[in-house]
């Protein structure tokens, strides 16, 4: 054991030494470090065989399949407690990690421990890579660095990894946020780099969802940034504009395209709709959120640059994701109205609605490019006012009986979504469905 744990520490250490000499010694080489692609080749995995039909895109599963996920609080949790407390069957095969990015750092060593966790569940690692400063100032040698740093952790740890790059840079509470110039060249910039150096890792571009959009942020209109916002000309910046052509880096530099979701009111009509009422959710609410309905109908026609599914996922041919998501249940919900339903309710109504959207589920699917589906795997107290805190379990996993709901009445049949140890994975990008049903092995 002791030997074990020595190879372990001398090989994080020895990779956490690789990228500090990589920011160092940034690499002006064109020559690209990407893993083969042919299968067969020795520095790829085994060749194996799936049961279905292979998805072209990189770390995409294949068709008419939605991968489950869970985002954990990586400071109390871990890949095995999660696994085990879904039952050790119906387990989560993407695991994400909130990553912060400075000019200089990006918390190799976390990412590393974390990959090796992901890798030994046979799991895909989703990287919420997050700027704490404005992208324009993010060198370029550090986003190189990066780069090379998925790759090691791909062909080391045999993980592929969905690499979520400035999430919600719609939303002005980013540091780098509403900022879209920057934020297209850095993406654009950090897309190159990853897709030179490995095909096992995949770029995804995540806004937030835009149907209240721009959530009441303002920007003066002698910002460089303001012609770019106000994408309708007509020298406003408000509700009226694209909530995300503007910040659209291209599909060339996409490889995923994603939302974040959440339940904090009933419907979509009005954002202070039973806000923080432990409520079951409308059964339009997520359909709206994507396609900017209202009651799963169309608001109005200056009102389709709402619809993210369409513009984007269907229009560029990309798989779609609700990369971070999940049912508030609040614990102190005394600000707006009492709670009204328990827990196991609650989470049950809102899985019970995605499970309706995704390809799995009828033979004409609302979403058929939703492809995973990721929880958020957390409670935590969230500022309401200035002198109001708000305490949410997003969770599915820690109560018993919302585990029990899930695993016995929502999740079967196995057809409907991925779940560890169903999936393999090939140096080329490619994501195989290596068993026909979830199972504890």
């Amino acid at each position: 054991m002791g030997m074990s744990l020595g190879g372990l520490s001398f090989l994080s250490y020895s990779i956490y030494i690789r990228h500090v000499y990589i920011l160092a010694h940034p690499s002006n080489s064109t020559t690209p470090w990407i893993f083969a692609i042919n299968g067969t080749d020795p520095t790829c995995w085994r060749p194996v065989t799936s049961t279905i039909a292979i998805a072209s895109g990189r770390v995409e599963p294949p068709d008419k399949t939605t991968m489950f996920g869970m985002s954990l609080n990586w400071q109390i949790d871990n890949v095995t407690l999660a696994s085990k407390r879904m039952g050790g069957v119906y387990k989560p095969v993407v695991f994400n990690s909130f990553i912060t990015l400075t000019p200089t750092d990006f918390q190799v060593d976390i990412m590393n421990w974390q990959a090796q966790q992901v890798g030994s569940v046979n799991g895909i690692f989703e990287i919420t890579l997050q700027p704490s400063v404005r992208m324009s100032l993010i060198p370029d040698a550090t986003l190189q660095a990066v780069a090379k740093q998925m790759a090691i952790m791909n062909g080391y740890y045999g993980v592929p990894v969905i690499l979520r790059y400035g999430h919600e840079m719609n939303g002005a509470w980013m540091p780098y946020g509403q900022h879209p110039t920057e934020y297209i060249a850095s993406f654009r910039a950090l897309a190159t780099y990853v897709h030179a150096a490995t095909n096992m890792t995949a770029m995804m571009w995540a806004p937030n969802a835009g149907l209240y959009y721009p959530y009441g942020a303002v920007v003066n209109a002698s910002s460089p940034d303001f012609a770019v916002l106000d994408s309708n000309n007509d020298g406003a910046f408000n509700v009226l504009d694209d909530p995300y052509l503007p910040y659209f880096p291209g599909a060339g530099y996409v490889d995923w395209v994603g939302l974040s979701m959440y339940q904090y009111h009933q419907n979509s009509t009005a954002a202070s709709d039973y806000l923080n009422a432990n409520v079951p959710v409308g059964p339009c609410f997520i359909r709206d959120y994507i396609s900017g309905t209202l009651n799963c109908q169309p608001r109005s026609s200056n009102t389709s640059n709402r619809d993210f599914y369409t513009n984007f996922a269907v229009a560029y041919n990309k798989p779609f994701a609700l990369p971070e998501s999940g049912s508030a249940y609040a614990t102190n919900a005394t600000n707006v109205v009492a709670q009204t339903v328990d827990e196991v309710t609650m989470k049950t109504a809102w899985w019970t609605s995605i499970l309706t959207l995704i390809p799995g589920s009828a033979v004409n699917p609302v979403y058929p490019l939703l492809k995973l589906v990721v929880n958020f795997e957390e409670a935590k107290a969230e500022a309401e006012t200035s002198t109001l805190w708000q305490n949410r379990d997003y969770r599915i996993s820690y109560n018993p009986s919302v585990v029990t709901s899930l695993t016995t009445s929502l999740f079967p049949p196995a057809t409907r979504m991925l779940f560890g140890s169903q999936l393999s994975y090939q140096c080329g990008g490619q994501v195989l469905v290596t068993k026909a049903g979830p199972s504890s092995s």
